[in-house]
């Protein structure tokens, strides 16, 4: 099942507004996609973006070289904010006002803005970004993602066109993919109330998902971003923690692979491509190994090159 055939099943409202509005060329020129947490707002906001700059169809193939870059966030004229990691301040909202101020410089004209967790920034980048929303430029696309879109500005949502996910619920089980990462590992590390919020919860889940989406094509690419996101807090202990979640869970995801089990449907058919394409039972060892000597007195940015270097023999073997 190709990532749009999933997207359309899961979100067909959405998506038949969105298709429309692609293959009539009369996008808005920003939108709210609102809806509680795993209901598949991020993965929509990727698609779309690939598709204002893919030049392969109408929806973006997901491939190409630009729809890649989109992908991995390094494409020259997507700019990204994320309120999940902190809040969103004005310096930020003004910095993306500025970078768009300039002429694209992408082999597209299109420049497209993400904001994450759009509800958790100051009122003065509210206001900001509400000044940027009311003197939209056709060659700019905004996408602002929250599920809690009642701390929104009223005025910001009137600017963009609120698109309604509904809940997602999962074909294995009742558990959602937070549920599960809950029930596996993080239950040791965080009270059932306050984990989805946790900050330290967030960079757990994003290493492990990022890890899982880009290790089999670009491993050094992914465990780059993994080691950059696992090291990101000041407090050494914190990230001590982090990077024991994320191993915990790569145990828990290579497990799966080999009993062919898991959460949901696109859980399991990443864990089977694992399983077909790399020595699985080899790379649950290396993570093993390098588990085994997470102590409180280890270098955590030596370990994981350890871990990344360990991690790339089993693949190139």
């Amino acid at each position: 099942m190709s990532s749009l055939t999933f997207l359309q099943q899961k979100q067909p409202v959405v998506f038949k507004i969105l298709d429309n509005s692609l293959k009539a060329n009369k996008l808005a020129h920003a939108y709210l996609f609102a809806g509680e947490k795993g209901s598949l707002q991020q993965e929509f906001a990727m698609k779309l973006a690939q598709s204002l700059v893919c030049e392969k169809g109408i929806w973006g193939c997901g491939e190409c070289d630009v729809c890649l870059q989109i992908k991995h966030e390094t494409y020259v004229d997507l700019q990204v904010l994320d309120g999940g990691y902190s809040v969103i301040k004005k310096a930020d909202v003004l910095a993306l006002q500025n970078q768009f101020s300039m002429t694209a410089l992408g082999s597209v004209s299109s420049k497209i803005f993400m904001i994450k967790n759009a509800h958790n920034m100051t009122a003065s980048a509210a206001n900001a970004l509400l000044k940027f929303l009311e003197e939209p430029s056709n060659a700019v696309t905004g996408i602002l993602i929250s599920d809690q879109t009642g701390n929104l500005l009223p005025t910001i949502k009137s600017r963009c066109t609120e698109l309604n996910f509904r809940p997602v619920k999962s074909l294995g089980d009742n558990l959602s993919r937070d549920q599960y990462y809950y029930h596996k590992v993080a239950h040791h590390r965080f009270s059932k109330e306050e984990y989805i919020e946790h900050v330290d919860y967030i960079r757990f889940k994003t290493s492990f998902e990022t890890f899982v989406k880009y290790f089999m094509s670009d491993p050094d690419y992914a465990m780059l971003r993994v080691s950059k996101e696992l090291l990101s807090d000041s407090d050494r202990q914190a990230n001590h923690d982090v990077i024991q979640l994320f191993m915990d869970m790569l145990i828990v995801f290579f497990n799966d692979a080999l009993s062919h089990s898991g959460h949901d449907e696109m859980y399991k058919a990443m864990a089977a491509s694992y399983l077909e394409k790399l020595n699985v039972p080899r790379l649950l060892e290396v993570v093993l190994e390098s588990k085994g000597k997470l102590n409180n007195s280890i270098n955590h940015p030596l370990l994981l090159d350890q871990l990344t270097y360990n991690l790339r023999r089993v693949m190139y073997a």
